[in-house]
């Protein structure tokens, strides 16, 4: 048999993991050796926990706004066609007319969000180090567009009367914490639908950034929702929406979807309906059955998680035996990773402007300069990581590093109770 091909859709968490890992497997000579192929809409990765941070400094977008890893296709997938046979396997349309054939295919597009807190514009059909019409790189002219769009909002910011943050979760949350941190005396108003910030999270967690913000005179309306600035008088009122993230998987694709409009898939991340696709990160829900019936919070670490367990699935099958045909029984799956728990407790870190935060692993909640501090340190890692991925070097040493401290953190959430 000739190399099997997996198809890795995305370039941010999820999708860059499972493409580094895949990369970087050795399969036995028994097994098939295989060819990864990359896609991505964007064109650059975007480190995206720091979004809300280059928005009130943009020059720091210049580290976390990165060129994709050369070879990387850019461009937006329009179909997914399995092929339906016992082999698996399938057929990938890009917008651009490139049809790619795969064995193995990883869907792991995101999730669609407000811009400008996530920016997703067409995408040319072209490779990110070649480029096309007379760009000698296409996915450095376009991570340069996107820090622009990132300065240009910082103007934005600069010139509103007042700011309206509507949504009080992290994204809600983060965002007036970096207008109030960086601009002191504007008016931020924090709009949260639930009766206290962060519902999500632990009620300590909730507390901590409530009383940080209104100590730097963030007004915050709990059991409040504002819809749009319509009324508004849009040159000094500005309203941003952190609310209704929303799976994308805009393309056509036959495979089943959960009530929420994820990619529908079982405890192996692959697809309740073809054992060849898997999907990871914010474009699926993995069904109930496998998950208790828990719809978990969608985090980075989440994601990175089931990027791990698709790709040593893939690796499984294509390295043949009782693995081959993708049966459940022969392959890893979220609760076995995860020690029993058939869902991953939440693991979220929040910051507060640049000298504090609040951070939750499973029951134990860490607040202040030490939360901060250890967002800093996930940002180092996993932009290290994205900056050897784009030199060809999968991961490099903090990549091992970072598996090491994922699993010790799963073994003190799921196995010892934390």
């Amino acid at each position: 048999e000739g190399k099997a091909v997996a198809v890795v859709v995305g370039a941010s968490f999820a999708g860059q993991r499972a493409a580094n890992l895949l990369r970087s497997a050795s399969l036995p000579s028994s097994g098939r050796a295989l060819d990864v192929v990359q896609v991505d809409a964007k064109g650059y990765f975007e480190y995206y926990p720091s979004t809300l941070r280059c928005m009130v400094e943009p020059e720091h977008a210049e580290a976390t706004v990165l060129p994709l890893p050369t070879g990387v296709l850019v461009d937006r997938v329009a179909r997914v066609a399995p092929s339906g046979r016992d082999g698996g396997g399938g057929r990938l349309m890009l917008a651009s007319g490139r049809d790619l054939a795969y064995d193995y295919l990883v869907l792991a597009t995101g999730s669609g969000y407000a811009g400008p807190i996530k920016c997703f514009g067409g995408a040319a059909a072209s490779t990110a180090a070649e480029g096309e019409g007379g760009h000698a790189d296409e996915g450095s002219r376009r991570a340069a567009q996107r820090r622009r769009a990132l300065a240009d909002e910082l103007k934005r910011i600069e010139g509103a009367r007042d700011i309206a943050v509507v949504g009080g979760g992290p994204v809600g949350v983060e965002l007036a914490a970096e207008i109030a941190g960086k601009f002191r005396g504007k008016k931020v108003t924090l709009y949260s639908k639930s009766e206290r910030i962060l519902p999500g999270m632990d009620p300590r967690a909730s507390a901590f950034a409530t009383a940080w913000l209104e100590k730097h005179g963030v007004e915050i309306r709990a059991g409040e929702c504002v819809e749009s600035d319509s009324d508004e008088e849009a040159t000094e009122r500005l309203v941003y929406t952190c609310y209704g993230s929303a799976s994308n998987v805009d393309f056509e694709c036959p495979l089943s979807r959960s009530s929420r409009g994820g990619l529908l898939v079982k405890g192996t991340m692959q697809s309740v309906d073809d054992p060849f696709v898997f999907a990871v990160g914010d474009c699926c829900d993995v069904r109930d059955a496998d998950s208790g019936g828990v719809a978990a919070e969608k985090t980075a670490f989440l994601a990175d998680v089931q990027a791990v367990v698709a790709a040593k699935n893939i690796l499984a099958m294509a390295a043949g035996g009782a693995a081959t045909k993708g049966a459940d029984d022969a392959l890893c799956t979220l609760k076995g990773f995860c020690h029993g728990k058939a869902s991953l407790p939440l693991v979220c870190c929040i910051s507060l402007y640049k000298n504090s935060g609040t951070f939750q692993m499973g029951g134990v909640v860490v607040n202040g300069y030490p939360a901060a501090w250890n967002k800093r340190v996930i940002e180092g890692f996993q932009l290290d990581m994205a900056r050897n991925s784009a030199s060809g070097n999968s991961g490099g040493l903090k990549g091992r590093v970072w598996s090491f401290m994922e699993r010790f953190t799963i073994l003190l959430i799921c196995k010892l109770g934390f």
